[in-house]
C-alpha cells in the first residue's frame, strides 16, 4: 500500500507548482465560501454543481488555510483512499493479498499521469463513494448493506449529479447475482431516496428549492441537447494519450482488451454469471456517463480508466 502511495505521489508532483490547473477548481473554492458566511450554496451565489460538492471543497480550504497547493495534496489523498479499497476489493482470502489486487491501481495510477487529470476533479470525490458501495456490496453481510450501497450512491450524485447512473448499474448487478432481487433493490432506492429527501428538504426550507432543481435536475438534463460525437471524441482521447507516453498508451488497449475478451467468453458461452462479472457493468455505465455529459472533456472519462484498470484482476 505504501508502495502504491509513493508511485502516485511521484506521478501526481510534477504539477504541484501549480495553484491553478483547471478553472472549475477555483469556482467550486469561490462558491465553497458561502457555508463560512452562513448560507447554502445556490441562495446568494450560483454554481451549476450540487452541493455537498462545495461542502467538501469548504472543508478543504479550512484544513488547507486556503492554500491552493494544498488542496492539491488533498485530493490526492482521495486517490489514496480509493486505491487503499481497490487493493482490498477483490481478495478472496482473509490473510492473504495477491499482487492482482495491487495492479488495479498501479494501472490507474498510471493512466491518470497525464497533467489533465491532476486536478481536484468532482470525479475523484464521486469515484470514493461509487468504490465504496462497491466495497462493501462485496465484502460486507450486514442487514445494513443495501441501505449504506444507496445512502452512498446518492453521496456521490450530490458530488456530481451525473453518477447517478451508477445507481441503475447496482440494480442490475443485483438482477443478476442475487436472490430476493425486489426488497433489495426498495432497499437501496430507500438509501438513495433517504438522502436526497434530507437535502431537498434543506434547501425548501431555506426557500431555495427553485434553484437547488435548476442545478440538480433541469441544467443536467438539458445537456443532451449539444452537439457531441461519442466515436470522434473517444477517438481524438486515444491519440491524445500517445503524445503523452506510448507505453500508457498500450496499457491503456490491453486493459480494454482483457474487458472485450471476458465479453467475448460470455458471447461464446452465452453465460453471464460469472465471477467479477460487476466489471463489465461498471465499463459499460461509466462509457454512458461520458456520453450523456455530452461535452467531450477528459476529466469525464476518470470513471472509465478506473474501472477499465480493474480489467487487470483477470491477468494470469
Amino acid at each position: 500500500m505504501l508502495f502504491t502511495f509513493v508511485a502516485l505521489l511521484f506521478f501526481q508532483i510534477s504539477t504541484y507548482h501549480y495553484e491553478t490547473l483547471d478553472w472549475d477548481i477555483n469556482a467550486f473554492l469561490v462558491t465553497s465560501l458561502e457555508f463560512g458566511r452562513g448560507n447554502l450554496p445556490f441562495e446568494y451565489q450560483y454554481e451549476n454543481k450540487p452541493p455537498l460538492l462545495f461542502a467538501i471543497f469548504y472543508l478543504f480550504s479550512i484544513i488547507t488555510n486556503k492554500s491552493l497547493i494544498y488542496i492539491n495534496l488533498l485530493n490526492d489523498l482521495i486517490i489514496c483512499l480509493i486505491l487503499a479499497q481497490t487493493i482490498f476489493l477483490f481478495n478472496t482470502e482473509k490473510k492473504e493479498i495477491k499482487i492482482n489486487n495491487f495492479l488495479p491501481g498501479l494501472i490507474f495510477i498510471l493512466l491518470i499521469s497525464n497533467a489533465w487529470f491532476h486536478p481536484s476533479y468532482s470525479e475523484y470525490l464521486s469515484l470514493f463513494f461509487i468504490v465504496s458501495a462497491l466495497l462493501i456490496y462485496k465484502k460486507l453481510s450486514s442487514i445494513y448493506k443495501y441501505f449504506l450501497i444507496g445512502s452512498l450512491l446518492a453521496l456521490s450524485s450530490l458530488i456530481n449529479i451525473g453518477t447517478s447512473i451508477f445507481l441503475v448499474c447496482f440494480l442490475i448487478i443485483y438482477f443478476i447475482q442475487e436472490k430476493k432481487v425486489i426488497n433489495k433493490i426498495f432497499t437501496t432506492l430507500l438509501g438513495f431516496g433517504f438522502i436526497h429527501t434530507i437535502s431537498v428538504c434543506l434547501y425548501y426550507f431555506n426557500g431555495a428549492l427553485e434553484e437547488y432543481l435548476m442545478a440538480m435536475l433541469f441544467i443536467p438534463l438539458s445537456y443532451g441537447g449539444t452537439e457531441f460525437s461519442f466515436s470522434n471524441s473517444i477517438t481524438v482521447f486515444l491519440t491524445s494519450f500517445i503524445s503523452h507516453s506510448f507505453y500508457i498508451y498500450l496499457l491503456l488497449l490491453i486493459s480494454i482488451s482483457l474487458a472485450l475478451f471476458k465479453v467475448s467468453i460470455i458471447i461464446k458461452n452465452q453465460n453471464i454469471k460469472f465471477k467479477n462479472i460487476e466489471i463489465l457493468f461498471f465499463i459499460i455505465f461509466s462509457l454512458l456517463f461520458y456520453s450523456l455529459a455530452g461535452k467531450g472533456y477528459y476529466h469525464h472519462l476518470i470513471f472509465f480508466l478506473y474501472f477499465v484498470s480493474l480489467s487487470s484482476i483477470w491477468i494470469k
